[in-house]
Formats: C-alpha cells, sequence, structure tokens
C-alpha cells in the first residue's frame, strides 16, 4: 500500500521496514525500497547502526506486540547478512553508508591475511605488505585494528615486521610502541645501515641473474619447500607481440602443457574471489627443452588476433593434455578477461583436453600405494596439511611447494624474483610429477596406469562414436567384473561378448567368453576390427599368451573398484589409440 501511494518517504525503517523483516516478509520489504533510494540508505544506515551497538530489535519489535513475529530473523547474524545483500544489491559503497559494516569487512580480511601469513604460511613478507597498502586509509582510521596486526606479527615472532609497521605505516610514537618492540628497536640502533630494510626476505625484483639453477620462492624452510631447477632461459618473460609469437611456435610443438594462471582482486575481496582478474598466464612446455613462459596479460590484451587465434588453438586442440589445478576455472577467466579488454577471442571457443589433478595425491594413496613406495614416499593421506598442487608435489616429489606467494599483488610491476619463481612452479609441477609417477612404474601395465591419470577424459559421446564407428571394436568382459558388460552395452552401445555369470563354474564362464572373442574373427563383418578383452585382477596374466596369439589386447580391471570406478576406467583403456599406447596387451588387430 505504501509503494501504491508513494508515501515510502513519510515511514522510517523501523515503522515498516523493520516489522516485516521481524515477520518473514523480506520480499514485500523489498518491494516497499525498491523505488526509494532515500529509504534504502536509510534502512540500511538503521541496520548497520543497530550492529554496531548491540540494539536488541526483537525487543524493540516485542514492545509493540507484533503478531506473527519470527524472533530468529532478527539475530546479528542473520541481519548481517541481509545488510550485506541490500548494500550489493542497491550498488552501494559501505563506507559512505555503513561505516560499521565497512569497517568489519576490513577486519575480516586483515585477519585473513594474518592467518595466511602466519599459521598457513601461504603470504610472504612482501606480499602481506601489498595487500595491507590496498587498505591502509581504513586500518589507519581503526587503532585497534593497529594494534591487533602489530600484535599478532609480534606472537609468531615477526618483531621486525611489527617494528615496521608500528613506527613506518601506523607513525605510532616510541611511547605506543610495546617493550619488546622498543627493545628490538634500541637493539637495531646500533647496526649499520637502515633497519626497516635489514629484515626483507624477498624484496628482489623482477630479472633472472644466475638462472634458476636451484632457485626457490621465499627464504622460509628452503630445504622443505621444491626449488626451481631451470637453465638461465628457462623462464621467459613474454610482453610483447614478437615474444608472443616465438613463445606460441614452442608451445604449438609441445605434447603436452603445464597451465596455470594468478590472479589479482579488483576490488576488497580477497584474491581468489570471483572479483579477480587474470595477471599472469603461466604454459610450461617440456620439449625440445624444459621451459616456462610467462604472459603478462595487462601487456598483451592488444595483440592482434592471428596471434590469439594461434595460441587459443592450441589451448583447444583436445589431442594435446593440459595440466593443472582448478585449470578449466583459470581459462575461463582468462576468456573473460579478453572478453572484457575487447579482445577478438573467439566467444564460441572451447578449451579441450583439461586434466585436473586435484585429487590426485588422495588416488594415489587409496589405488596405487606401489607407485609411491617406489619413490620412496609415505603411502599416507597426512601431507602435513597440504592441499591441491603442493600437497600432490609433497607425495611425489617429497617437498611442498612455497605457497607464500599466492595472495600476492599480481598487478604490479615489475614482479619479484619469488614471484616469478612461485608461478613458475606452479605451471611446471603437473609435467614434473607426471615425469617422477612415469619412472615409479616398472610395467607397462604400471606404466600405462600412470598415462591414463595425465590424459583428458573422452567425452561419453565422443567414446560412443570412437567404439560403434563401423563396428570398429568387440569387447570381451571377464564374468567376474560383475555389469561391466551391460553398462557399456547400455550406456555407449559397444558391441561385448560375456558369457553370463550365472553359471556356477567362473572358470567355464571365462573359457566361454575368450573363445567367443576368439572364434569372433572369423566373422567377414568383424575380420578387420579392434578386440578388447577386460580382465578382473591375475586371471589377465593367465589369459594373455593366448589372446597374444590371436591379436586381442588385453587389459586389467581393478575388481576392487567401484563400478563406477570400473566403468571410468575401461573408458579410458577403449579411448587409448591402440597404436600409441602401450600397456599389458598383444598386438592390435
Amino acid at each position: 500500500a505504501a509503494t501504491a501511494l508513494y508515501i515510502q518517504e513519510l515511514l522510517s525503517p523501523d515503522e515498516l521496514v523493520l516489522p516485516l523483516i521481524g515477520q518473514d516478509k523480506v520480499g514485500v520489504a523489498e518491494e516497499f525500497l525498491d523505488s526509494n533510494p532515500d529509504a534504502q540508505l536509510a534502512t540500511l544506515r538503521y541496520l548497520d547502526d543497530a550492529l554496531e551497538n548491540g540494539k536488541s530489535l526483537v525487543l524493540e519489535l516485542n514492545d509493540r506486540r507484533l503478531p506473527d513475529l519470527r524472533p530468529e530473523k532478527l539475530l546479528p547474524q542473520q541481519l548481517r547478512k541481509l545488510l550485506d545483500r541490500l548494500t550489493k544489491k542497491f550498488g552501494v559503497d559501505p563506507a559512505d553508508v555503513c561505516p560499521a559494516r565497512a569497517k568489519r569487512l576490513t577486519a575480516d580480511k586483515v585477519r585473513f591475511l594474518l592467518r595466511e601469513r602466519l599459521i598457513n604460511r601461504c603470504l610472504s613478507r612482501a606480499a602481506l605488505s601489498e595487500q595491507l597498502d590496498q587498505l591502509i586509509d581504513p586500518i589507519l582510521d581503526d587503532p585497534e585494528l593497529q594494534r591487533e596486526i602489530v600484535t599478532s606479527l609480534m606472537q609468531h615472532g615477526k618483531l621486525d615486521e611489527a617494528l615496521n609497521y608500528s613506527l613506518q605505516e601506523f607513525c605510532w610514537t616510541m611511547e605506543d610502541l610495546p617493550h619488546r618492540l622498543q627493545d628490538r628497536y634500541e637493539a637495531w640502533r646500533q647496526l649499520p645501515g637502515n633497519w626497516a630494510e635489514a629484515d626483507s626476505e624477498d624484496d628482489q625484483s623482477a630479472g633472472f641473474p644466475g638462472g634458476f639453477a636451484s632457485a626457490s620462492a621465499s627464504a622460509e624452510s628452503p630445504t622443505l619447500t621444491l626449488p626451481l631447477e631451470l637453465e638461465s632461459d628457462g623462464v621467459v618473460w613474454v610482453d610483447s607481440a614478437e615474444e608472443f609469437q616465438l613463445a606460441v611456435g614452442h608451445i604449438q610443438a609441445a605434447s603436452r602443457l603445464g597451465i596455470d594462471a594468478e590472479w589479482s582482486s579488483n576490488s576488497n575481496s580477497c584474491p581468489a574471489s570471483s572479483s579477480a582478474l587474470i595477471q599472469l598466464l603461466q604454459i610450461a612446455i617440456e620439449e625440445p627443452n624444459r621451459r616456462v613462459y610467462l604472459f603478462d596479460l595487462p601487456s598483451l590484451l592488444q595483440v592482434k588476433q592471428q596471434h590469439w587465434l594461434s595460441l587459443t588453438g592450441v589451448l583447444a586442440d583436445p589431442a594435446v593434455p593440459k595440466l593443472g589445478i582448478g585449470i578449466g576455472e583459470d581459462l575461463r577467466r582468462l576468456s573473460q578477461v579478453l572478453s572484457a579488454a575487447g579482445s577478438p577471442l573467439p566467444s564460441a571457443v572451447q578449451f579441450n583436453g583439461l586434466v585436473d589433478l586435484d585429487g590426485l595425491a588422495k588416488r594415489l594413496v587409496a589405488e596405487h600405494p606401489e607407485l609411491l613406495h617406489r619413490l620412496n614416499r609415505s603411502a599416507t593421506d597426512e601431507c602435513g596439511g597440504e592441499r591441491g598442487l603442493s600437497e600432490l608435489c609433497q607425495q611425489v616429489l617429497g617437498r611442498r611447494l612455497d605457497k607464500s606467494e599466492r595472495l600476492s599483488d599480481w598487478s604490479r610491476r615489475p614482479l619479484r624474483r619469488s614471484q616469478i619463481v612461485y608461478a613458475a612452479l606452479d605451471a611446471l609441477c603437473p609435467l614434473l610429477v607426471r615425469q617422477a609417477l612415469l619412472l615409479a612404474a616398472t610395467s607397462d601395465e604400471s606404466r600405462l596406469i600412470v598415462e591414463s591419470m595425465f590424459l583428458p577424459a573422452m567425452a561419453e559421446s565422443d567414446l560412443k562414436t570412437a567404439s560403434t564407428n563401423n563396428g570398429s571394436v568387440i569387447v570381451g568382459v571377464d564374468p567376474a567384473l560383475r555389469g561391466l558388460d551391460s553398462r557399456l552395452r547400455d550406456q555407449f552401445g559397444i558391441e561385448v561378448i560375456c558369457t553370463p555369470s550365472s553359471l556356477s563354474n567362473m572358470s567355464k564362464a571365462r573359457e566361454s567368453t575368450v573363445s567367443q572373442l576368439i572364434s569372433s574373427r572369423s566373422s567377414s563383418s568383424s575380420r578387420n576390427c579392434r578386440r578388447i578383452f577386460l580382465a578382473a585382477g591375475g586371471y589377465c596374466e593367465t589369459v594373455q599368451p593366448r589372446l597374444a596369439n590371436a591379436s586381442i589386447e588385453c587389459y586389467r580391471i581393478d575388481s576392487r573398484k567401484t563400478a563406477a570406478q570400473q566403468l571410468d576406467q575401461a573408458i579410458d583403456l577403449l579411448s587409448t589409440d591402440s597404436s600409441n599406447s602401450t600397456g599389458n596387451r598383444s598386438n592390435s588387430c
């Protein structure tokens, strides 16, 4: 009614909006506010003030004897969520309208950054400084937050950092300093040079003096983190059209790629949020020489159309595996950045051949501990709290990735050397992990398993087309693999031979299946087809010599896996080109 009569400005938030919230009628309240910016601002200020001062809105509405009141809708946690949502919906800057909310958001981000720096070790000193620089104005307006920053650094032994922020950033007097920092300052006064520069961990700018024979991302725990071992020209900075063309030429010749990207936030949100923009694209290759190309996106947005098309052509090629963690999200954001900048990236481009290695470390522990044992690694899920690519490196290569530059400001130029090393390792490590696992594989079968881990899964429609094209494949399924035959037949239309497992004697059922598969060659319609036998456990070794004489490939399926996992393994095997793949099989027909 208030909206219809255009009397929104006559009603204060506590007269209409607050009761509607308390009655769980937020939609009606928003409809009331939608057409009146003044009422929007008044409501946001009212909620912000109530939360800041601990005002009990439940008691206020109870005094009015409001019917159908839902007190849980007026709890501080619920009101904060509502305030956050309305602020975004109405496009309001919290610093202008909701000072308490803006203060809380700043404090939350500062605590997140301190936790990443001091607890999770995912933020270097320089990276923390970069992030706090973006928040310096609200921090200077909040003495309590300043003291929290200094106290947290002191508690974790970062006295020099705490002293630097206290005196240089927050402009404290000597009397403001805690006694420990006063003592530290007096100790520094006895040393030559500038105390503020003496404790810098990673202030080196971009550049590659001496190459990367044993470069580490930071000075923290160098014996525990993975070094970057490359020649002096092993990391290539790409920021011009000429360098772009040279880099793409080498990338086009590679058989597989390691890919990663670094983002920087364009707001006060966390750097890994949905508002983050790609600043750096890293692509690693193995041949002819191991090399990592770092594409400086801000410098390359105006590169000519044909150059970008040559790179996206590689990224769209399903025959070239692209390895990484969260690689699909990285390339999606690349597409967004190029589109927003007016770059001629085709809107319909599809990034194919992607191999996301997230979860591979746990898969190795659960399914292939023998590979880790051969690498002298512990086949356990305990990796010191590491996650993602760092966990995988710890599990396979024996050292974790130094993640202290993960939340750096990647938009700044030049990048520090530690940032360069971190970025290069993120793209290179998937290739290093694959090589290490292949070295640990001591049989054709184990090498085939490792290769399958680093190949893109074939789409079901593609598999069905490949499998049924002119009757090009016949699959015999060990009756011990119960149900696999029907899933291959029903889901993919593959011609399957499998004697029903209702036969009381499993050996007779197996013999019948193998005999039918061997005799299928006599049929003129299947004489030139590819024939495969999928066996459970050790039966593969038992029957392989006989199948080899009949030019039938033989693969082992892990009978301990779930039905879905067995089907995935079968799909991987069927999608492998018999002329190029290796494994526990005879020559294909």
